[in-house]
């Protein structure tokens, strides 16, 4: 299966193989897979209910993948244009609900290991929610909740606790100058009409603190 986007650096080949059963008196369908990707391998379920207005189950599982492997170098500049309009109509007819785990996952040079995540979407909403991982020696906890409604708008919680400063710095591409642990509770809100709306209207607080922190 070959599969295209133009987030992709290239087009991606992958191997699958499963079963779907079709139960055309319920109106069913339940589909098992397993994907391989270069040294990725993605195994889930996938169940469809009621074939004029669906409602979606998933299980997703990874065992490690590295996306910055398969996405274009400058991907994010997308995200740096004010006027660039955001659309989330499609979450007004989705109905979905399942689980998300992997492995490992590397995104932007952001490293996370045992991460899992419960997605629900209904009634014009996007809910993550909880969010865990294992995070640089420490952990990550938190949600994301995304309204479709009249007026979009997005909601971010998350904490870190114990997180390796050095690590995740040299990561993120900045200086590693600080050494030891520290944690960091985050609260943000926002609009989301557009790019430019999402930054103006960014609002919320977060929440620093270390521990044995030193200079390096």
């Amino acid at each position: 299966l070959a599969l295209g986007h133009p987030a992709l650096s290239a087009q991606l080949d992958s191997k699958i193989t499963g079963s779907v059963a079709i139960d055309f008196a319920e109106q069913a369908i339940n589909s098992n897979y397993v994907a391989k990707i270069d040294n990725s391998e993605i195994a889930g379920s996938l169940v469809a209910k009621n074939f004029q207005h669906p409602a979606y189950t998933f299980d997703i599982g990874i065992n490690s993948i590295d996306l910055d492997r398969y996405l274009k170098p400058d991907w994010s500049k997308r995200f740096l244009d004010d006027a660039a309009p955001l659309d989330f109509s499609s979450l007004k007819e989705l109905k979905l609900r399942g689980t998300l785990r992997a492995g490992a996952l590397t995104l932007a040079k952001i490293k996370t290991s045992k991460l899992s995540a419960e997605i629900v979407a209904e009634q014009s909403s996007l809910q993550i929610e909880p969010i865990n991982a294992n995070f640089y020696g420490g952990t990550l906890s938190g949600s994301l909740s995304l309204s479709a409604r009249e007026q979009p708008d997005i909601s971010l919680r998350q904490k870190l606790a114990n997180v390796q400063i050095n690590q995740l710095l040299q990561d993120a591409g900045g200086e590693a100058r600080l050494n030891g642990k520290g944690n960091l509770a985050l609260e943000l809100n926002a609009k989301v009409d557009s790019l430019g709306a999402w930054r103006e209207s960014l609002a919320g607080n977060a929440t620093i603190t270390l521990a044995r922190v030193s200079l390096a």
